[in-house]
């Protein structure tokens, strides 16, 4: 099973995953990083803003396999909750 690893980034901060997960697929790997955005508002207070935060989920070599962007507002992805 391929391990796929979740970098959290914006335009000034990077945030490694160092141990990654592994996972069946890149469509599971999505699934598992859009969990992780839910996580991670939940935590933002209401003036927070994650507009501009993303999750590189790259393979084992470091290659970028796929680009998860955080909702602009808080409120448009606790509309999905």
């Amino acid at each position: 099973m391929p391990r796929y690893f979740f970098h959290m980034k914006s335009k000034d901060t990077r945030i490694a995953d160092h141990n990654g997960k592994e996972l069946t697929s890149i469509q599971a790997a999505h699934m598992h990083a859009q969990q992780l955005i839910r996580k991670t508002v939940l935590y933002l207070q209401p003036d927070d803003s994650p507009e501009g935060w993303s999750i590189d989920i790259c393979d084992a070599e470091g290659s970028s396999e796929l680009v998860v962007l955080f909702p602009p507002r808080v409120s448009a992805l606790m509309a999905e909750m």
